[in-house]
């Protein structure tokens, strides 16, 4: 999953210790729209998110479902969830997953 962040083009900064706030489940009807170049962008990251999510990392599953159900009609709040999902990989990168 390295390689998903290299390739990511946008910026991503600060250090995130949960990829997901109280606010992951809240659409802002308001927000403006993705355009489409940015869609596509958004698409293709919440599917690689989700496959990650599924092999390795379940910690991101429940942002990653949620914006599945957006990846239609996703707009700037969207973005800054996946942003944050992201930026939380990236953060963490070097944990391990322990298994009880």
């Amino acid at each position: 999953f390295f390689q998903m962040l290299t390739d990511f083009k946008y910026k991503l900064e600060g250090k995130v210790t949960q990829p997901w706030t109280e606010k992951l489940m809240k659409i802002d009807k308001t927000a403006k729209k993705l355009d489409n170049e940015q869609r596509k962008v958004f698409h293709t990251y919440v599917m690689k998110a989700m496959f990650l999510s599924k092999r390795g990392r379940p910690d991101i599953n429940p942002a990653i479902v949620f914006l599945s159900s957006r990846v239609k009609d996703p707009n700037e709040g969207d973005w800054k969830k996946l942003l944050r999902v992201l930026n939380f990989l990236k953060t963490t990168r070097d944990d391990v997953l322990t298994l009880e």
